[in-house]
C-alpha cells in the first residue's frame, strides 16, 4: 500500500516537471522576434517614381551670327515635353523653338525707285522667322535625399527652317537643314505637379544660305550702280551660338512601387 502511494506520487511529480519545462517553449514562440534592422546604407523609398512624363513650356534666347545679316541674339519660346526611359535618371522628349529676327537690307541690293525725275535707292529690310524641332536626351541625377532636384547633361539634334518676310524676288525663300546641340540642365519641383527648369548650352546651326533672306526684288536693283556701297562680310554656312531657356513643367504622372534602394 505504501509502495503504491508512492510510486503515484512519483508520477504526479514526474508530470508537474514536464509541465514546467515545457512553459518556457510556449512562451517563447508568443514572444515575435524584432524585426532586422536594415543593412547600413540602405534606405525604404516607399514609393519610388518608375515613369516620369512632363510637358516644357518657357523662353530664352538662341545666339545667331550677325554676317548672316540677322541680329546676333534672337528671342525664342520653347514648348517640349520629356519622359523616363529605361533608367530613372535618362530623359527622351522632344522640343520646338519658334523665334523671330530682322534681317538687315543693307546686306543686299538696294531698290531703286523713281522720284520725279530722279531715282532714289532704298535698303529693304524685313524680318525672318525660325523654327527649331529637336529630338531631346537629358541625363539628370538627383541633388538632395527627397529628389526635389535634379541637375545634368543634355544633347539635341534636329531640323530648323528660317523663313523671311518678305521674300524679295527670284532665288529668295525658307531654309530648312539640320542643328544639333548640347548642354546644362537643370530642374526643381514647386508642388506635386508643377516645377522649373532651366538650361544653357551652345546650338550649332549648319546649310545656312544667306542670299534666301534676301527682302529686296532684283528686278528693281540697278544693273549698272554697285549697292550696297559697302561691302558686307561673306555669309556663314555653319555657326554656333548659346541657347538659353527657362521656364515651367508640369508634371502628368508617376507610377509607383514599393521598394528598398541601396
Amino acid at each position: 500500500m505504501i509502495s503504491l502511494t508512492q510510486s503515484g506520487r512519483t508520477h504526479r511529480r514526474a508530470v508537474v516537471a514536464l509541465m514546467l519545462s515545457a512553459l518556457p517553449l510556449s512562451l517563447t514562440a508568443q514572444v515575435r522576434r524584432p524585426d532586422p534592422v536594415p543593412a547600413s546604407g540602405s534606405r525604404a523609398t516607399g514609393a519610388t517614381p518608375k515613369t516620369r512624363t512632363e510637358f516644357l513650356i518657357g523662353g530664352g534666347t538662341i545666339g545667331l551670327n550677325e554676317a548672316n545679316a540677322t541680329k546676333g541674339s534672337m528671342p525664342i519660346l520653347s514648348a517640349g515635353f520629356r519622359t523616363q526611359f529605361m533608367k530613372e535618371w535618362l530623359f527622351i522628349g522632344g522640343v520646338v523653338d519658334a523665334g523671330r529676327t530682322s534681317v538687315n537690307g543693307e546686306f543686299f541690293p538696294y531698290e531703286r525707285r523713281p522720284d520725279g525725275d530722279s531715282l532714289q535707292f532704298f535698303a529693304v529690310g524685313g524680318n525672318a522667322t525660325m523654327i527649331a524641332g529637336r529630338v531631346t536626351a537629358d541625363v539628370l541625377w538627383p541633388l538632395d535625399e527627397a529628389e526635389k532636384y535634379r541637375a545634368g547633361f543634355g544633347l539635341n539634334v534636329g531640323m530648323y527652317a528660317m523663313m523671311p518676310s518678305p521674300a524679295g524676288g527670284e532665288g529668295a525663300g525658307t531654309i530648312v537643314a539640320p542643328t544639333f546641340g548640347a548642354g546644362f540642365v537643370g530642374a526643381g519641383d514647386i508642388t506635386a505637379k508643377f516645377g522649373f527648369m532651366a538650361s544653357l548650352g551652345f546650338t550649332q546651326f549648319t546649310g545656312f544660305d544667306r542670299d534666301k533672306l534676301r527682302p529686296s526684288d532684283p528686278a528693281l536693283a540697278d544693273p549698272v550702280f554697285t549697292t550696297p556701297f559697302v561691302a558686307p562680310p561673306d555669309g556663314v554656312k555653319s555657326f554656333g551660338g548659346p541657347r538659353l531657356v527657362v521656364g515651367l513643367t508640369y508634371r502628368l504622372g508617376v507610377k509607383k512601387s514599393p521598394t528598398t534602394r541601396k
